[in-house]
């Protein structure tokens, strides 16, 4: 039988909390979570084994904590401060002890928990982005955060293959995206790439262009990330070769946010 003693706790320690914000709304945050202090160091002592491995102690976790939650809090409107759903808070405070060393995801999760306390916006916080974020890299969450000024992510992908088997590549270049800072890393924005759509969060679209913007698919083509397939390519070209039996498919398209990616991007970014 599962042992739910560290979700007990965790929602004990959240609940105290929240119900002080909630309830007396005259005090600085800092304030109401000293008034919590106490009981959530005896619940967050409860709950550190889970968490001896990645180096925490009770103290060192219940620092960590506070410094958490108040930042949490003080993104909410007094005004619009409410309970949030213990199926969105308690999933975080489990959560987020694994990243605390890690700003971009604990922000991630930090919103999560803001908007959840926001009355405004606890429509839209869905229980499973906590189990989202917990499954994502630094590097999936800029790709995500680029969606916030953009509404599509141009990509190439490529694809040879050899008759009658064309849909079984021999050898493929998997969806690619510039991304600033990791131009050239084609394993890890790839992999990411199939992480994000894996969670529901972009799924693939037909190829899209800005009004008045150079062609970011030559962009794309024109990285080292494709120098093999363009050495290829040239050298038939040039030759005037051909594949007897298969073909070199060069394809394009564009990443969008799904219904469920807006609506992560609307509470955790």
């Amino acid at each position: 039988m599962k042992d739910n003693s560290i979700d007990s706790n965790l929602m004990s320690i959240f609940n105290s909390i929240a119900q002080n914000f909630y309830q007396d709304l005259i005090h600085p945050p800092a304030e109401q979570l000293g008034i919590a202090l106490g009981q959530m160091a005896s619940a967050v002592r409860i709950t550190t084994l889970p968490f001896a491995i990645a180096g925490y102690t009770a103290d060192s976790l219940l620092n960590k904590y506070k410094t958490f939650l108040d930042s949490t809090f003080q993104k909410v409107p007094r005004e619009n401060l409410t309970i949030p759903d213990p199926a969105v808070s308690v999933p975080v405070l489990q959560k987020v002890p694994q990243v605390f060393d890690k700003d971009d995801l604990c922000e991630l999760f930090s919103n999560l928990l803001a908007s959840a306390s926001d009355k405004s916006k606890s429509d839209k916080a869905h229980p499973a982005f906590a189990e989202i974020i917990a499954q994502m890299d630094s590097l999936e969450a800029h790709i995500m955060s680029g969606f916030e000024d953009n509404a599509f992510l141009p990509f190439m992908a490529c694809d040879i293959s050899i008759a009658p088997d064309e849909d079984l590549p021999l050898y493929a270049v998997e969806a690619f995206c510039l991304i600033s800072g990791h131009e050239n890393d084609y394993a890890n924005v790839s992999a990411g790439l199939i992480n994000l759509q894996r969670l529901g969060l972009i799924r693939k679209s037909p190829p899209l262009v800005r009004p008045n913007e150079d062609d970011p698919f030559q962009k794309i083509y024109d990285s080292d990330v494709f120098a093999s397939i363009r050495e290829l390519q040239q050298k038939f070209e040039k030759e005037y070769l051909q594949l007897e039996h298969g073909k070199i498919t060069v394809k394009e398209g564009s990443f969008t946010p799904t219904i469920f990616g807006h609506k992560f991007l609307s509470t955790c970014l």
